[in-house]
């Protein structure tokens, strides 16, 4: 959206996520370092999660782990430039890393306002 406003000349929109590639685009610049982020609370390909990739490091959280309490770890951090095929979660070992990334990827989802998946209660009921 931002790269379209700036086409137009027109007043960017605020609170949209996003920055402008036009200045990418015309001088082939290398855009500014950035986290990039995702978020999937349903189940589509997958169980709910949300990631964020910061340089060569990316952060998955799955969502059942972290808000069911389930004793399973809710992160896993992958070095990408060592281990394209996310193999080997450093989660446990680089822990600083992995609360910093948590911290990003909680404030970014505040930020835009996205909906945590919410647990069912009465999936857990006994008949």
């Amino acid at each position: 959206m931002p790269t379209f406003c700036d086409l137009l000349n027109v007043d960017k929109i605020p609170d949209v996520d996003g920055i402008s590639l036009l200045s990418h685009l015309k001088t082939r610049v290398p855009l500014p370092e950035r986290n990039l982020f995702w978020h999937y609370p349903h189940y589509h390909n997958g169980p709910p999660c949300g990631a964020v990739r910061s340089g060569r490091w990316k952060l998955i959280e799955w969502y059942e782990n972290s808000l069911l309490e389930t004793g399973k770890p809710a992160f896993e951090l992958y070095d990408l430039e060592n281990d394209i095929s996310e193999s080997v979660s450093l989660a446990d070992s680089l822990k600083t890393l992995t609360m910093k990334l948590a911290g990003d990827l909680q404030r970014w989802r505040e930020a835009v306002y996205a909906q945590m998946p919410v647990p069912n209660a009465k999936y857990f009921e006994k008949e």
